[in-house]
């Protein structure tokens, strides 16, 4: 349902043809008994058509021949025949208008007299039918005869005659009218057809049919005075919000470049910080549009709206500031604290900017030391979210987020039925969400049939989506068939993959393939790549830490475990990571955006503590160990089980 309702009103369904056999026995129904040659006959010329079988049995039943072709063309072309002039136009009229039409719209872009008269000569020779006051062709394939009767001057005026019915008939059918507007136009600048295809385009984004949107503001632009910057600006701008919705990143970021473009050229700096706030990803927890999306965004546009900062209101540079903050820590690069200051100097409760900075201050300080002050911004951001279902979805699921780091599993329950409802019919993005946090939780719990079951599920449902879409979602894909290789001992199986992902979308996957090879044995390998890592630049605060931090404490641990000559260099590294894990406490580490947890940050805390040789690891560990127990975390008891029994903790008894 989510497919049919992001495709919009234009659906195409292909069905094979029928067998020779299946259309001599349509045949027989029809006709009776009757030789074979003219069954032969039928079946040949029908093509497998059932529609064009029983045109050929008219014209049998009719006394005429099948000599010719047999094609509907040509069978239409006789019934056409058969009417007066008037009733002609009448069928041009209508097919103009579409597969069905509204009797009331007909009359009213007809405008002739015998209205009446003229549809019942087109029933009478079966051209249409009509049926609850409505008039519809008896298949495309005659629509398309009738059409093809039509020059296109012509059909470019009858397009201007329904679009101007349908203004004043049905105001809110604003598709059908932009497609009118736009065919009257013919290809060229009109700014009537590039309003009604703008009009249309919002109302298409609003109920989420993206298909429609993309393809009624790339018409629109097509009709639009190169002139009118504000109107190429505007369609640009909505055809790249459908654009990332649909996961194709690149066209949507060559739509608000040309804006953003367009807006600087008028030196509208105002509306290039719009074009690069709707450039930019909302909500943490979106898959396909979120702060999850790496290549989404575009950090040009957000750096040329701040160099103008001084002419922009106070409330446009804090959402700016607040979306290159996230964008910041996300990836682990400097300055985000800094632009997340500046955004909360200029921001204040009420304001228009205030949630997207709370958001940033909740992404900036994702830190498992942080739980309960992120809770209550999650709090803070459901009570502001109102009817805004996006950003309700991102406060409920940064709530749940935080109720899972906190090991309140009737909390997690209840507010995930909360965002199920949410995402139900909100799009690809809160049904993609919601379908990798039911993958976390199945990882989590070590039931790993449900969470591969729902991971075929969404690459069955993936669809046609551009490069960074799909690199997005091999990684995603990636990761939790990693977390399950690693369960089991096997990460070696996801080395070569870890390792393309790595180079091609995220640098930080090149933990994964130290685990990996610390796991196969490659220990020299797998120790370059965490000093490597651990030589980044940037800070290590925010949502970074709980991304790198377990996972390098773990490739660590494999490395002293299965090489003792390397372990003075594992406790070296370890010395630089441990501090990062103070005020770690019982919390579940939950890694940004959401949707990917491992177990008890005291598992990692007390592994780090044991390789330096602190007071109290194996404590930290025993207590992970129970924790996960009670929250049904089988494969992370199972973890904490194991390394009690090995290095560094087999001597401290």
């Amino acid at each position: 349902m989510r497919l049919l309702q992001s495709a919009g009103a234009h659906v195409a369904v292909e069905l094979p043809p029928l067998s020779d056999d299946a259309v001599t026995e349509l045949v027989r129904a029809d006709l009776g008994d009757t030789s074979r040659d003219v069954q032969a006959g039928i079946v040949e010329r029908s093509f497998g058509s059932p529609f064009i079988a029983a045109q050929l049995c008219d014209l049998v039943r009719a006394g005429r021949p099948l000599d010719g072709p047999g094609a509907a063309t040509e069978i239409t072309a006789a019934k056409l025949a058969a009417v007066s002039q008037p009733a002609r136009a009448l069928a041009e009229l209508l097919a103009v208008i579409g597969p069905h039409a509204s009797i009331g719209l007909a009359v009213a872009a007809d405008g002739a007299p015998h209205f009446d008269d003229r549809i019942g000569e087109l029933v009478a020779a079966q051209i249409i039918s009509v049926s609850d006051g409505a008039v519809a062709f008896g298949h495309e394939l005659v629509r398309a005869a009738v059409l093809a009767t039509v020059g296109a001057v012509r059909t470019a005026a009858l397009h201007d005659r329904i679009a101007n019915a349908l203004a004043d008939l049905q105001p809110g059918a604003l598709a059908a009218q932009a497609m009118h507007r736009s065919a009257a136009a013919l290809n060229s600048l009109d700014s009537t057809a590039a309003q009604a295809c703008l009009a249309a385009a919002r109302e298409a984004l609003r109920r989420d049919a993206v298909n429609d949107c993309a393809d009624l503001a790339a018409r629109g632009l097509r009709h639009a005075d190169p002139g009118d910057a504000e109107l190429s600006i505007e369609l640009d701008c909505i055809a790249g919000q459908a654009h990332n919705r649909l996961g194709h990143y690149d066209a949507a970021a060559e739509c608000f470049d040309r804006a953003g473009r367009r807006c600087a050229e008028r030196g509208d700096w105002s509306g290039l910080a719009r074009t690069a706030l709707l450039a930019s990803p909302r909500g943490v927890a979106g898959y396909f549009s979120g702060y999850g999306v790496v290549q989404a965004g575009s950090s040009g546009l957000r750096a040329q709206a701040l160099a103008h900062r001084f002419d922009l209101d106070a409330d446009l540079v804090a959402e700016v500031d607040a979306i290159e903050a996230v964008d910041r820590a996300i990836h682990g690069t400097a300055g985000d604290l800094d632009y997340l200051a500046d955004a909360q100097a200029r921001s204040a409760p009420g304001s228009r900017s205030w949630r997207q900075v709370r958001l940033a201050e909740f992404v900036c300080t994702w830190d498992p030391a942080t739980v309960a002050e992120r809770r209550k911004i999650a709090e803070e951001l459901d009570e502001l979210a109102g009817p805004d279902r996006a950003a309700r979805a991102t406060a409920i699921h940064l709530r749940r987020v935080c109720a899972l780091e906190a090991g309140d599993m009737r909390l997690v329950c209840r507010l995930s039925a909360e965002f199920a409802r949410l995402a139900s019919d909100g799009g690809t993005d809160l049904a993609a969400t919601q379908l990798w946090w039911q993958v976390m939780l199945a990882v989590l719990r070590g039931d790993y049939p449900q969470s591969q079951a729902l991971m075929t599920r969404f690459a069955e449902g993936l669809g046609a989506v551009d490069g960074p879409a799909r690199l997005l979602a091999e990684a995603a894909v990636l990761t939790s068939s990693s977390i399950e290789l690693w369960h089991h001992g096997r990460l070696g199986e996801a080395l070569v993959e870890a390792d393309r992902t790595a180079e091609d979308f995220d640098e930080d996957f090149a933990i994964v393939v130290a685990m990996a090879a610390a796991e196969i044995g490659d220990h020299d390998r797998a120790m370059r790549l965490i000093e490597t890592v651990l030589a980044l630049p940037g800070r290590w605060h925010g949502p970074r830490v709980a991304v790198r931090v377990p996972l390098l404490i773990e490739a660590l641990l494999a490395v002293g475990q299965n090489a003792p000559r390397c372990r003075a260099r594992v406790v070296e590294f370890t010395a630089t990571l441990e501090p990062l894990t103070h005020g770690w406490g019982e919390a579940l580490i939950v890694q940004w955006p959401g949707l990917v947890c491992l177990g008890p940050s005291g598992l990692y805390r007390g592994t780090a503590r044991g390789i330096l040789g602190r007071a109290g690891a194996r404590a930290e560990v025993v207590a992970a160990r129970h924790r996960a127990r009670a929250l049904g975390a089988r494969p992370y008891e199972s973890r904490a089980e194991d390394r009690l029994t090995r290095w560094p903790f087999a001597d401290e008894r």
